[in-house]
C-alpha cells in the first residue's frame, strides 16, 4: 500500500532539506568567499535545520482522514438494508427522555406508537409501530459526556455552540457548524467536513440510508438537537455535494404523537 507525501510536515521537511542541499552546493562550488557565499551557507544551514525539525514532527501521524471516513458507512448501510427488508420505511426519530437520555425510533411508516416498555426492539400499539434501536452516536456521546465532561444545554439557541465544541474543537472533523432555524425546519451546515467521503458512499447506496439510520456524526447532531430542544426531532434529509466538503442536515421537530416510556416498577430498564 503506497502512501507518498500525504503528511504536510513530511512534504515541507523534504523540500527544505532539498533546498539546503542546493544552497550549500552552490556556495561550495562557487567558492567566492564573500558576503554572498556566507549568506548562502547560512540559508542552507537554516533550511537544513528547519527540514530536520519538520521531518521529526511528521513521525507522529494521526489517522488518515480518507481512510477513517470509510469506517462508518458499512454499518449504516447494513442496518438500513435490514430495516428496509423488514418493511420499515420511516425516517429516524430522536426522542429525549429522562435527564440526559435520548432514544432513536425507526417507524414502520409515518406514525409512531404512543408508549414503549423496557428495551424491546419492536414497539407497537394501536397508534403505530416502530423499531427502537441504539443510535450509532450513542457510544461516542457517552465517551464525550464521561471523559470530556460534555454538557448539553437545554436551550436551542446554544445548539450551534455545543455542535462546534464537539465537531470542531474535540473531534476536529469540521471547520465550522452553522445552525439555521426557520419555522419547523432546523438546518445544520457542517463546513469543511473531513469525513465527507463516507457520506458519498452511503448516498451512492441510497439517500434513504442517511435518514433511516444516520451515521454517527449526523446521529450526534440530531441527538444534540433533541437534547437542546427537549423535544423529539426527525431526520428529514441530508445534502452531500459531489464536490466540496460541506454537509447539510435537515431536521424537523415532532410536536405530538411520540412514544413515552411506561414505568413498570422496580427492575424496569427504562
Amino acid at each position: 500500500m503506497r502512501r507518498v507525501f500525504t503528511d504536510p510536515y513530511y512534504r515541507a521537511g523534504f523540500v527544505l532539506v532539498l533546498a539546503a542541499v542546493g544552497l550549500l552546493s552552490v556556495a561550495t562550488m562557487t567558492d567566492r568567499r564573500d558576503l554572498t557565499s556566507a549568506t548562502l551557507y547560512l540559508c542552507g544551514v537554516a533550511s537544513f535545520i528547519a527540514g530536520v525539525f519538520s521531518l521529526t514532527l511528521s513521525s507522529e501521524r494521526g489517522p488518515q482522514v480518507g481512510h477513517a471516513a470509510l469506517l462508518a458507512p458499512g454499518g449504516t448501510i447494513a442496518v438500513s438494508r435490514i430495516c428496509s427488508d423488514l418493511g420499515l420505511s420511516g425516517d429516524a426519530v430522536f426522542i429525549p427522555w429522562g435527564a440526559e437520555g435520548v432514544t432513536q425510533f425507526i417507524p414502520v411508516q409515518e406514525t409512531l406508537p404512543s408508549t414503549f416498555v423496557g428495551d424491546n426492539l419492536v414497539v407497537a400499539d394501536d397508534s403505530g409501530c416502530a423499531f427502537r434501536v441504539v443510535s450509532s452516536a450513542a457510544p461516542l456521546l457517552e465517551h464525550l459526556t464521561t471523559d470530556h465532561s460534555l454538557t448539553v444545554p437545554g436551550e436551542i439557541a446554544r445548539l450551534g455552540e455545543v455542535a462546534r465544541e464537539v465537531l470542531v474543537e474535540v473531534l476536529e472533523v469540521a471547520d465550522g457548524v452553522d445552525v439555521t432555524i426557520t419555522g419547523d425546519s432546523i438546518l445544520l451546515n457542517v463546513r469543511g467536513y473531513r469525513l465527507i467521503a463516507g457520506c458519498r458512499v452511503v448516498q451512492a447506496e441510497s439517500p434513504k440510508c442517511c435518514t433511516m439510520y444516520p451515521c454517527p456524526v449526523c446521529s450526534l447532531l440530531a441527538t444534540l438537537t433533541a437534547r437542546c430542544m427537549a423535544a423529539p426531532v426527525q431526520v428529514v434529509r441530508t445534502s452531500v455535494p459531489k464536490r466540496g466538503r460541506d454537509l447539510t442536515l435537515f431536521l424537523t421537530p415532532i410536536k405530538g404523537g411520540v412514544p413515552s416510556p411506561i414505568d413498570v416498577g422496580p427492575g424496569s430498564s427504562v
